[in-house]
């Protein structure tokens, strides 16, 4: 029974790979289609140079319109299918002259990127399109395989023709390299190495998930050294995606810690302070030591108290140091003052005895719908979460739990909506 199923598995394997098969007509074509316009000639250069140009000014005005038109209009596609079809093929003159040409044209696109970056050396590229190539992490690179099977089937399928733009979109290899040159533009080193990888990342992805796509379509090797050079290039392209895979990892893992310390501080500011927004944030690791860099609107300024809590808090959060350095832009509301709206608390809340006042730490914490103020000792901190209960018996609760995988406090939950027992007394409870 069970060799039975195992030959009926080979079977429906067998059916699947070859519904991929395509005739020798036409992969004759989609070499000769690849093999000229894979090569570097006037007209290939021509194009690349403005598509780089075009795209590396999207990334200075921060136009992801613009950027994207560079990319319909860049060429760099064919000559990583030229790749993938050598290797598949087993034929050293196609790859070489592939790889040449994108060589060539990435050293184009970074000459004239620099150009751009010295000519406009006011405009700030802190920008989305900027950023976003300069920490690539595995889902570009699973987008980056995905557009490459599909650019390999849509050649070797004539039909799907139309959606070639799509994957020339998909495939992403030219922004990288515009922001490469940027950066070095800048003397941005870290960023220029960062979008240097997502490039490479994109190109080794995209060229082996060609490959795979030309292998199952049963493309053909003319000889037994073909088909010996076929093999070795397929194992050298898994080996470098195996290769890139790891930084690509570790940075993804880091992104993944920024974007839980930056959700932490917006999360602790906004709580914090009144009527705020947070419209930059920049994390940096110094030693054991987090530094966030933050531009805040608000209507009035944040003062060292407020900042050494916010501190206090995020420490506790994150379980490490954090500094905050506070950049405030102020905002007027017309006929209410901030101030109208914080109250301090009548009683601070001491925990243990203090005979320093100098050792106490105002904190913000919000009971009901109001934001109030009140010290706690410094070796006790302020609350991990601002949110408090209290109940009209005069015993508190917090009302918030801390979540150490999203870096947030969430709600809790009470049977009957309130922890609170009217009829029960403060000695009653503690009973």
């Amino acid at each position: 029974m069970q060799k039975v199923k195992k030959q009926e598995a080979q079977v429906l394997k067998r059916r699947f790979f070859k519904s991929f098969f395509i005739a020798g007509k036409r992969q004759i074509k989609v070499f000769e289609q690849i093999n000229e316009n894979a090569k570097g000639d006037f007209d290939f250069y021509v194009m690349t140079l403005f598509a780089g140009i075009i795209i590396a000014l999207g990334i200075v005005i921060d136009s992801a319109a613009v950027v994207i038109g560079g990319m319909l209009l860049a060429p760099l596609v064919w000559p990583i299918l030229g790749m993938a079809l050598g290797v598949t093929m087993g034929r050293s003159h196609i790859l070489r002259t592939s790889l040449m040409t994108i060589l060539k044209s990435t050293l184009v696109i970074v000459i004239f990127s620099i150009l751009v970056g010295l000519i406009a050396p006011e405009v700030v590229i802190e920008s989305k399109e900027f950023l976003s190539r300069t920490q690539p992490t595995l889902l570009e690179l699973l987008i980056a395989l995905a557009a490459g099977f599909v650019g390999a089937f849509i050649i070797a399928y004539p039909k799907m023709g139309s959606a070639i733009s799509g994957v020339v979109v998909a495939a992403a290899i030219v922004p990288p390299v515009a922001t490469v040159g940027l950066s070095l533009a800048r003397g941005e080193f870290d960023a220029a190495a960062g979008a240097f990888l997502l490039y490479l990342s994109n190109l080794i992805a995209i060229t082996f998930a060609a490959t795979i796509l030309f292998l199952i379509s049963n493309f053909s090797t003319s000889s037994a050294q073909a088909e010996e050079k076929r093999k070795s290039g397929f194992r050298w392209s898994l080996l470098l995606l195996i290769v890139i895979i790891v930084p690509l990892v570790l940075i993804t893992k880091q992104t993944a810690l920024t974007v839980k310390q930056s959700k932490a501080v917006k999360d602790v500011v906004v709580s914090s302070l009144q009527n705020v927004a947070v419209s930059s944030l920049k994390i940096d690791q110094k030693n054991d030591i987090l530094v966030a860099n933050l531009t805040v609107q608000a209507k009035e300024g944040i003062t060292e108290d407020e900042v050494e809590a916010m501190e206090n808090i995020l420490t506790k959060r994150l379980k490490e140091t954090v500094i905050l350095n506070v950049t405030v832009v102020p905002t007027l509301e017309v006929g209410r003052k901030l101030s109208d709206l914080w109250k301090d608390d009548e009683t601070p809340l001491v925990q243990e005895p203090v005979e320093n006042l100098n050792e106490l730490i105002k904190c913000p914490i919000s009971i009901g719908n109001k934001k109030v103020i009140r010290s706690y000792s410094k070796l006790v901190g302020c609350p991990i979460c601002p949110k408090i209960i209290i109940c009209e018996n005069g015993v508190e609760f917090a009302g918030q739990q801390y979540n150490e995988e999203t870096g947030l406090c969430e709600d809790l939950l009470f049977a009957g909506g309130t922890p609170c027992f009217d009829e029960s007394s403060p000695d009653e409870l503690q009973q």
